[in-house]
């Protein structure tokens, strides 16, 4: 499954979605850039892929889902803790995407689940 690696902020660990062959699930992991201390991020029975680093490096964003309506989760990088949820899947979301400080997470353009533009307000 290729859906995206990311480098860490400061370049030394790649977080990747990771999967085998025979798993209906796909996990997110990093790890060092020389191969070493994997680290399982999420751990769960659905699909996590398109990682994203924060910029200070604590935290990972990614998409999860199996059907046309993805929703974005947070996580700490450690993997401890609780994944929290972004988006609600009304929306069509893709690639999460940090903005200069920790707290600011961007969304890329979305759409409703037709295709048609996301109305505001």
């Amino acid at each position: 499954m290729d859906c995206g690696v990311a480098y860490s902020p400061d370049g030394r660990r790649i977080a990747y979605t990771g999967s085998r062959f025979f798993e209906r699930d796909a996990e997110i992991y990093t790890i060092n850039v020389g191969g070493s201390h994997r680290t399982k991020v999420t751990d769960n029975n659905s699909i996590d892929y398109w990682p994203s680093y924060s910029p200070n490096g604590k935290k990972i964003a990614y998409l999860r889902g199996r059907g046309p309506n993805p929703d974005i989760y947070t996580k700490n990088v450690g993997g401890g803790g609780k994944s929290n949820e972004v988006t609600d899947g009304r929306y069509i979301e893709s690639n999460p995407s940090w903005g200069n400080r920790p707290s600011r997470l961007t969304l890329r353009p979305r759409s409703q689940p037709n295709g048609g533009p996301r109305k505001e307000g």
